[in-house]
């Protein structure tokens, strides 16, 4: 199950549910692929040590994202503007990939967790802290 991703200027976003499976291709180029909006979120509470901690959503400018990234273009990008967005080996998953971490204690925050807590805030009408839009580049690397 994927959370798309509906930007609406200037700091609105809501996120819908969808069980189509969509792939992102990183080989399409376009307006929808040069802009990556995020969500930040200031108030997670970490599951390891129960302080405050930022999380982070993200979408592509069409609404096609994922709280995750396997793309290392992607996720380098993401973990440039936000240091506790990074690449990590999980268990659950048996795999590498780019998601949220705990500011305080380096714990990763799990995607279903903190998927389940943005749609439920986002649900009871509220909106990240921040939103910012990174630019990438042609080869979505900048």
């Amino acid at each position: 199950m994927k959370l798309n991703l509906i930007y609406d200027p200037p700091r609105k976003m809501i996120w819908f549910m969808t069980t189509k499976l969509c792939s992102l291709s990183f080989l399409e180029e376009g307006p929808d692929r040069s802009e990556i909006i995020v969500g930040v979120w200031d108030d997670y509470k970490c599951w390891k040590c129960h302080e405050k901690t930022r999380v982070i959503d993200w979408s592509w400018w069409n609404g096609e994202g994922e709280m995750w990234s396997e793309n290392d273009q992607v996720g380098l990008k993401l973990e440039q503007t936000f240091p506790s967005y990074k690449k990590d080996y999980t268990k659950s998953a048996e795999a590498d990939y780019y998601c949220n971490h705990c500011t305080k204690c380096g714990a990763i925050q799990g995607d279903w967790f903190v998927i389940n807590w943005v749609a439920k805030e986002r649900a009871e009408g509220h909106l990240p802290s921040d939103v910012v839009k990174l630019k990438m580049g042609p080869d979505h690397s900048n």
